[in-house]
């Protein structure tokens, strides 16, 4: 009984965990998503924001759920935690367990006693079967609650906006090669292909059109090397479009368009 007793607490405590996962994962990234909704940050501070989020969610689990877990309880915790649940079962099943371990080490007591106060809180026990001693109420509102937040969640990633879906794997993936999610879009119209092929030490022209008509400060990133980033002001061409000329004096030129709050993917 004890050791079903520990696998059903195990089970719930796996729910539990599991349904604190769901929930503070959800959150927390939603609030970095808002965060990176609002305001531009830099790679590494967008990094760094996703890298607490994660902690925080790592801390939840440990504690509804890993801290339980890697502690294994032996059958005299198990006999304490039972005794807990009933308060016919008070110091009963902690003595039948010690008086079947310590079998050998007492000699005040005869082997006929420790039989018959073991049978009998075990027909104690066999009287409440384990929905009623450890009930699945236990962890209802865990599982409410990672329900309702997952359906929120999942209703405005199948939403039409592609806003929160793209915010929400920014957040997640913090290094994923993605634009940022802004009420402004920007099209890179020169080159065709913009990640196509160029001959090294040509110039480059990179030709950007804003949906914003009242965009006027547009600006290009570019580098050879991730460490050392140049950016420049890209000049009006008309009709909501604006050009620069890179140089790719590497074998890899990489630049993204910023417009305000927009940008786009490397």
């Amino acid at each position: 009984k004890l050791e079903a007793f520990g696998q059903r607490r195990r089970r719930l405590i796996l729910i539990r965990g599991t349904c604190a996962a769901v929930a503070t994962t959800i959150a927390a990234m939603s609030v970095v998503a808002a965060v990176d909704w609002s305001m531009v940050l830099p790679d590494s501070t967008r990094l760094a924001v996703s890298g607490i989020a994660y902690a925080a969610v790592l801390a939840a689990v440990y504690g509804t759920c890993l801290r339980w877990i890697l502690h294994r309880s032996d059958l005299r915790d198990l006999a304490r935690m039972l005794e807990q649940r009933r308060k016919e079962f008070h110091e009963e099943i902690l003595s039948a367990v010690e008086l079947g371990q310590d079998a050998t080490k007492a000699n005040w007591d005869s082997v006929e006693f420790r039989q018959a106060v073991q049978e009998t809180v075990g027909r104690l026990v066999e009287r409440y079967p384990m929905e009623i001693l450890l009930p699945g109420r236990l962890v209802r509102r865990w599982v409410i609650l990672a329900a309702i937040v997952f359906v929120a969640a999942m209703a405005m990633m199948l939403s039409p906006n592609p806003a929160y879906r793209k915010l929400m794997l920014r957040a997640m993936i913090p290094t994923a090669n993605l634009s940022r999610a802004s009420e402004v879009r920007i099209w890179i119209v020169e080159p065709a292909e913009p990640e196509g092929l160029a001959p090294r030490g040509d110039p480059l022209t990179i030709v950007a059109e804003i949906s914003d008509p009242q965009a006027q400060q547009i600006q290009i990133e570019s580098f050879d090397d991730p460490q050392q980033r140049t950016t420049l002001s890209m000049e009006p061409a008309g009709q909501g479009r604006f050009r620069t000329t890179l140089v790719a004096a590497k074998d890899r030129l990489t630049y993204r368009v910023y417009a305000g709050k927009a940008s786009t993917r490397y």
